[in-house]
């Protein structure tokens, strides 16, 4: 399996904080440092997350250059599962979640005045 060099470009100060996360996740800590991981779907998400904080293979992952070697064919042995659909007589029923009864904005209380 491939390898992929992941390295953070940019700050996530002021980011939303899932973003952080997925920083963090792909062992990034400081800026300008790089790691690298296998090749994978997940990793692919990943990057794709956070595209403009970093940059892939040297190449900024939010340039065309990035975005094309995000987008390349799934790595080789892996299976695309789009393409197999479940059956519906395989798919279990899921009730709707029930909904709260709702309140009025003066948090029941009754306003008297």
């Amino acid at each position: 399996m491939s390898e992929m060099r992941v390295t953070y470009r940019k700050s996530a100060i002021g980011y939303a904080h899932d973003q952080k996360a997925t920083i963090a996740a792909l062992g990034l800590r400081r800026l300008h440092q790089t790691v690298e991981h296998p090749d994978t779907p997940a990793l692919r998400g990943m990057v794709h997350k956070v595209r403009h904080l970093v940059s892939v293979d040297g190449v900024a992952a939010d340039s065309p250059a990035g975005m094309a070697l995000l987008s390349a064919a799934e790595p080789a042995g892996r299976v695309s599962s789009g393409s197999a659909a479940i059956p519906d007589s395989e798919v279990p029923a899921v009730a709707a979640p029930r909904r709260r009864a709702s309140t009025s904005h003066t948090g029941g209380r009754n306003e008297a005045s």
